[in-house]
């Protein structure tokens, strides 16, 4: 086996490392950490996304930048799991803004919400209560789950949300088509680069490329954001996503392989990637992987949450995409 494409729901990062570090197999994945890519061989572990650290900074820049932080506190919210991401990186780039902030929460039951969880949240709300904590950063997509955002949204309505994870639009998403009044996820902030709804309606090449291919393999149309259906459970079939998501992972495969050749092996395929350069790629033609890049989005901006968008709710810009690379992945050497 030489390569792995799609998502491994494993909020550890060990799935994603046994392929990598242990069997040398490459992984094309979403929802990675640096940490994990880090313990990788390099190039063998790789994302069209951010990984989770590179959103968060991105995402504390732009809302400094912006103005959104000032006379703030904010509390951090995150598991055991993404602790050394809230103290590597969310913690720090807070103070180098000047950031007040209030206490951290660390989540350290496991497993589905809970009673157990309900009680530690709670414990943690009350405590930012006291702070004068009236901003929760939620790292990581596993805090992000419609019961927890509901009982910090009960508790603290007037507190302003913001999450690292893009991803959680699809939670959002999912108490729009269940009714909820209010959602308790609107005009909570993250940073992505251009929304599920910008991408459809003005597809690139790359996106329709992929579109025609399932059309033509399924016999069915692939809806848009805004033609999305809902199942039984109250669940949106998000046929669009599903198509940019896997389409994409594989053209990225597609791409760097071709440019290795041939002689595909392991050592090549890396050599390849450390010297890639810009990669156009399915969900974003802003992207790049070099040495030590190996999450390929570049494409960052400021958006918020609005269930009024369209028939599902999406991110609403709040600032124009910019390139957050600072030019790491300029100069290729090729496959060599």
């Amino acid at each position: 086996m030489f390569a792995v494409l799609g998502v491994f729901i494993d909020f550890t990062g060990e799935g994603q490392k046994c392929l990598t570090r242990e069997h040398h197999v490459v992984h094309i994945g979403h929802e990675l950490e640096q940490q994990w890519i880090d313990e990788a061989p390099g190039g063998l572990m790789l994302t069209e996304d951010s990984t989770k650290e590179g959103a968060a900074k991105v995402l504390v820049t732009l809302l400094a930048e912006t103005g959104r932080l000032k006379g703030r506190k904010v509390g951090v919210l995150a598991t055991k799991n993404g602790e050394p991401r809230v103290n590597g990186t969310i913690l720090p780039a807070l103070r180098r803004n000047q950031v007040a902030t209030g206490s951290t929460a660390i989540l350290t039951v496991t497993g589905p919400y809970s009673e157990a969880t309900r009680s530690q949240l709670d414990a943690f709300i009350e405590k930012w209560k006291t702070d004068g904590v009236d901003t929760v950063f939620l790292s990581g997509l596993d805090v992000s789950s419609k019961s927890i955002v509901t009982q910090i949204k009960t508790a603290m309505p007037k507190a302003l949300l913001v999450t690292d994870a893009d991803a959680t639009l699809q939670q959002a998403r999912d108490e729009v088509a269940a009714g909820a009044r209010p959602n308790p996820y609107e005009g909570m902030l993250s940073t992505t680069g251009t929304t599920l709804s910008e991408r459809w309606a003005k597809k690139s090449p790359l996106l329709q490329q992929c579109v025609d291919i399932y059309e033509k393999a399924s016999g069915t149309t692939v809806p848009g954001p805004e033609g999305e259906t809902t199942d039984s459970a109250g669940k949106k079939v998000q046929t669009d996503v599903a198509v940019s998501d896997f389409c994409g992972e594989l053209f990225m495969f597609r791409d760097i392989a071709e440019r290795v050749g041939r002689d595909l092996t392991v050592n090549r395929w890396q050599k390849t990637v450390n010297g890639y350069g810009s990669i156009d790629l399915v969900p974003n033609p802003i992207s790049s992987l070099c040495k030590g890049k190996y999450a390929a989005n570049d494409a960052f901006r400021l958006v918020a949450f609005s269930s009024g968008l369209g028939t599902s709710g999406d991110w609403k810009k709040v600032t124009p995409i910019k390139d957050a690379s600072g030019g790491q992945c300029t100069k290729s050497v090729g496959a060599g």
